[in-house]
């Protein structure tokens, strides 16, 4: 673009119009292009929920409708910004987003949220408690199923978590996101978390975002989870919690959306272990495949 400062204050001018939802958000996208540094990009990411139509649909959401009722009035990131914070944005510009007032608070709890799994993860336990201490702040109801953490900062207290919660995920997701709550799976298999796809064409990075320090979503929650709880099973083989985790763990990569594990290793130690060590207990006489 030749003039982005007169871009800029030409978008400026158009905001203050009546404009509606779609419009309004076209706008910010353009400016959103145009950010000078960290401040513009918190400030032009968040977009207004349009409940006119979804995929080209003509006729209008209801207001009434139960499911997308609580998204009213609602901000969300869309996937121009998505795309950075999973693959670009540092820890540390995470924290500081979701601690800050620029961002609506439903925005700052899913950046809280999305943390505390990414660090998780990454086995960087004091990361992870500085985000989960922010989310129970921010919404202290749907922190609630990950305190355990707290007192047990570790890959296993994580894995279980995960387990039991398929909403949970180190990807921030646009749009409505996930409608299923968190802890249900839901029925199109939008359950865990895949490694993140290579984009199609080079990612464009604005200038003014450092280096990544973290890039844990290339590993898949069908790796995590089975891993973590294998080798807390080896290591505590008379805990009686043991079969009903391995049995569980092999739902992961048979729910999630993934088409086929990155990595089937962990899954199948899941299953061998299970039926190898606790043969006769109902989660290994249920359980009759790993995959």
């Amino acid at each position: 673009m030749s003039n982005p400062s007169a871009a800029r204050n030409w978008i400026a001018r158009a905001l203050t119009l009546k404009l509606n939802d779609s419009d309004y958000n076209r706008f910010l996208a353009a400016r959103f292009a145009l950010a000078r540094n960290f401040d513009e990009f918190l400030r032009d990411a968040p977009r207004k929920v349009s409940l006119s139509a979804i995929d080209g649909d003509p006729e209008p959401i209801s207001p009434n409708d139960s499911e997308l009722r609580r998204f009213l009035n609602h901000k969300a990131f869309d996937q121009d910004s998505v795309t950075l914070w999973n693959t670009q944005i540092p820890l540390t510009k995470w924290l500081a987003a979701a601690q800050g007032k620029t961002l609506p608070k439903n925005l700052r709890t899913d950046l809280a949220r999305t943390g505390w799994v990414k660090s998780a993860v990454a086995n960087r336990p004091d990361d992870a408690r500085a985000f989960l201490e922010l989310w129970r702040q921010l919404h202290p109801t749907a922190a609630q199923p990950a305190l355990a953490y707290l007192s047990s900062p570790n890959g296993f207290t994580a894995a279980q978590i995960l387990l039991h919660n398929p909403g949970f995920s180190p990807l921030l997701l646009g749009g409505f996101g996930r409608l299923t709550k968190p802890n249900a799976r839901a029925i199109f298999r939008d359950n865990w978390w895949c490694p993140l796809a290579k984009p199609e064409q080079p990612l464009k990075v604005p200038a003014y975002l450092p280096p990544p320090d973290l890039l844990v979503t290339k590993r898949a929650a069908s790796h995590f989870i089975p891993t973590e709880i294998v080798s807390y099973a080896k290591a505590h083989p008379d805990d009686p919690a043991i079969p009903e985790l391995l049995a569980r763990s092999l739902d992961v990569a048979h729910y999630s959306s993934c088409q086929v594990p990155t990595d089937p290793t962990p899954t199948r130690q899941a299953f061998e272990l299970l039926k190898l060590r606790y043969p006769n207990t109902k989660w290994a006489k249920q359980t009759k495949y790993w995959y």
